[in-house]
């Protein structure tokens, strides 16, 4: 009888493996009822691994097949979705999405999965659209800030995703809001006295 496959070696298979690879590691873990055991040193479960590498496949029999939990936390507070979306796997998103992944789980810095989602380079604005109106469904808050006080809109700003930053406006995210990063490291000016009258020394 084949031995149970550690956390570690699961998680690199899921990686690199291939289909037939991974299943036979997922269909051990079942077994064994480890199917969300995590990790030591991130506290990822397989379905964290899964949607960072975007095995769409994989992630939807993981869920539907085996139980997998969709809104587990690693070490920093990241979700299965928080994985998907910073690494710009659509399909699996919107898979985790359809299966009741939580758009306003945050991270450790308070940072959304619509933060990490409009990071990146899709510049199909139908598919944009399709993205974040099913985060909008799903009771997203555009303009959740993270600990720096920005909010999606500013991520996309900054990284220059011009169609996230158009898309998100036309979900009306807010345009005025104000980050708190740069007000945290900058010192105030000292206030220095104004002379009374010109002088042209």
């Amino acid at each position: 009888m084949a031995s149970t496959p550690t956390i570690a070696s699961a998680h690199e298979i899921c990686r690199r493996g291939t289909k037939a690879e991974v299943l036979k590691v997922i269909k051990r873990l079942k077994d064994k009822d480890r199917i969300n055991e995590k990790d030591q040193d991130y506290e990822q479960t397989l379905l964290h691994i899964l949607s960072e590498n975007g095995r769409l496949d994989l992630c939807i029999f993981l869920i539907d097949k085996c139980r997998a939990g969709v809104n587990e936390v690693d070490k920093s507070g990241w979700t299965p979705l928080h994985s998907a979306a910073s690494s710009g796997h659509i399909d699996v998103l919107e898979a985790l999405l359809q299966r009741g992944a939580f758009v306003r789980a945050l991270t450790d810095e308070q940072a959304s999965a619509l933060h990490y989602f409009v990071r990146n380079s899709c510049s199909d604005p139908a598919v944009l659209h399709r993205v974040i109106s099913a985060f909008v469904a799903k009771g997203a808050d555009l303009n959740q800030k993270n600990k720096h006080g920005e909010t999606a809109l500013h991520q996309a700003a900054m990284r220059g995703r011009a169609q996230c930053l158009l898309c998100l406006l036309n979900f009306k995210a807010d345009v005025n809001s104000i980050t708190t990063y740069v007000i945290a490291r900058a010192p105030p000016l000292p206030l220095l006295p104004l002379p009374l009258s010109p002088s042209f020394d």
